[in-house]
């Protein structure tokens, strides 16, 4: 689920600040499913799509590779609509992305 590679040197390179860059990763994923639960309930394609892209981004910083590429996947079409199974499928990936991650935090505290 995590590119431990990545993930590693993410560690590395944050030093100190990678458990509150963790942390705070967590709340941000959270809230950004909530967010593209919201807009594709509401058939708002522009901001699931908004919140797609800053899904992206934070799995792609943490090696989430799966995440990224369901939220890839999962971009409005050319009609400007969200599939309802390509978001099902994020919203799947965020749940094995969180559990990853909160394992990680938890091995990092102990």
């Amino acid at each position: 689920m995590i590119d431990q590679a990545r993930f590693e040197d993410l560690r590395e390179t944050m030093g100190a600040d990678f458990a509150v860059l963790l942390a705070q990763s967590i709340v941000d994923i959270g809230t950004l499913s909530s967010e593209l639960a919201g807009a594709a309930c509401a058939g708002e394609a522009a901001r699931g799509a908004e919140a797609l892209h800053a899904l992206k981004g934070v799995a792609l910083n943490l090696g989430l590779d799966p995440l990224a590429e369901a939220c890839l996947a999962a971009e409005p079409d050319a009609a400007g609509t969200l599939d309802a199974a390509r978001v099902h499928d994020v919203q799947a990936a965020i749940a094995c992305s969180l559990r990853a991650l909160r394992r990680q935090a938890d091995a990092a505290v102990t």
